[in-house]
């Protein structure tokens, strides 16, 4: 399941882009990590954006992601 949303007032700080991802897998336990850089990589993109990512999981339960980016115009963004 993906979601989207944006929150605030366009312009100001409180403009917030979320996309949220969910499965219903067979998730993971923290205990037990997993090779690769999946996750890695999308928390580095996200931080690069000044965003965060949050990731929830629990083995048998699945996944939920959910990433959160500020809005910037592009005037904002040439700064």
């Amino acid at each position: 399941e993906i979601h989207l949303g944006r929150k605030g007032t366009p312009g100001q700080p409180d403009d917030i882009m979320t996309v949220a991802v969910e499965d219903d897998g067979v998730g993971s336990a923290a205990s037990r990590p997993t090779p690769g850089l999946g996750l890695i990589g999308m928390r580095e993109r996200v931080e690069a954006l000044w965003g965060e990512l949050s990731v929830r999981s629990a083995l048998g339960d699945g996944y939920q992601l959910t990433a959160r980016i500020p809005v910037q115009s592009r005037n904002e963004s040439a700064s």
